[in-house]
Parts: C-alpha cells; structure tokens; sequence
C-alpha cells in the first residue's frame, strides 16, 4: 500500500551558533553542533509522504538492492542557510518495520543529494554510513545533503528515506556508489 500523502508531523526549533537538536515526536531527531550556523536558524523537521519523492525513489533506488521502506520521509529545512557542518540524524524506526527486518533483512539510510555538473543535473537517494540499535538507527550526514534546488521557495532542506535491504544478519554491504553506505543488520 503506498504511504499516506503529505505532512504527518512537524517539528520546528530555532538553532543558534552553539547547536541544539530538533525532536520530532515518535518519528526521529536532528542534532546541528556548535558552528553549525552563525547566528540563530529557523528548523524544521517533518515526516512526509510526497508523490514527489516517492517517484524520486521509485527511479533511483533502483541501483540498490532495496525492499520496503518506511512510509515516511524525514525532512530538515534549515531555511536560507545550509549547516556547515555535519549533522546527527535519528530515525525512531516503527516496530512493525523492524519486526518486518527478520534475517535476512537488514535497513539502511538513503540521504538524496542534489548534483548539478556542466549541463547535467542528478538529485538521487545515495546510502550513507548509519548504525541500528534496537529500534534506533542513527547516522551523520554532510552539508551537501542539503540542498536549495529542490523546493519552489528556494530554503535549503535534506530528504531522508530509510529502507530495508537484502543480508545476512551480523553483515555490513558496502555501496558502489559514491558514498560509502552500510547496511546493518537488526542482529
């Protein structure tokens, strides 16, 4: 069954030069460090289900061996600035989808980045290095997975989809792609 349209939850916060976390109940948070921004940041994380990145995902997780995921997105809008540094993502990961991840399944965290060289322009879902305990999964994610060509009022914003993957338990796949990506296992 695809995921329920629109906006499900919405979290915002204000994030100064010292950092802070923005929660978002039952679905995950997003920890931004000291120097993350230069004066203090409106931010915005939701859980989302667009047609939009469900037709994003449908076209490149493709290159990845993939079965469900979650019928949710996470999205972190940091407004008209980007972080400049690496942030802490959390997604509370609900129990039927990782009862669902029984051996020899394991999950693992698709970032989409935005790429734009010469004439041509990708924006596709890349794994990225994420750990899984119990039913937490937690990864830390560039600046460049931020991205203002996205949205129509221009605010820069990451796209997190989560996803199970074919593997034995206790195993770690690595990614071909360009970014290195794990799949963990819930083992």
């Amino acid at each position: 069954m695809p995921p329920r349209q629109g906006v499900h939850e919405l979290a915002s916060s204000t994030v100064g030069p010292s950092g802070g976390t923005v929660v978002l109940a039952e679905r995950g948070a997003v920890t931004f460090p000291a120097g993350s921004f230069g004066s203090p940041q409106p931010v915005r994380v939701s859980a989302t289900a667009t047609a939009q990145t469900a037709t994003d995902w449908a076209t490149t997780s493709v290159m990845f061996p993939t079965g469900h995921r979650l019928d949710f997105e996470l999205r972190i809008n940091t407004a008209d600035r980007r972080t400049a540094e690496p942030v802490s993502v959390r997604v509370d990961l609900p129990p039927c989808f990782v009862q669902s991840l029984s051996p020899p399944r394991a999950v693992r965290l698709f970032a989409q980045v935005f790429q734009e060289e010469g004439m041509g322009v990708l924006d596709t879902f890349e794994p990225f290095d994420a750990q899984l305990d119990g039913a937490i999964l937690t990864a830390t994610l560039p600046p460049q997975v931020f991205s203002d060509r996205r949205r129509a009022d221009a605010t820069f914003e990451a796209v997190i989809v989560v996803a199970s993957t074919p593997g034995p338990a206790g195993a770690r796949a690595r990614s071909s792609g360009p970014r290195t990506g794990h799949a963990v296992s819930d083992r």
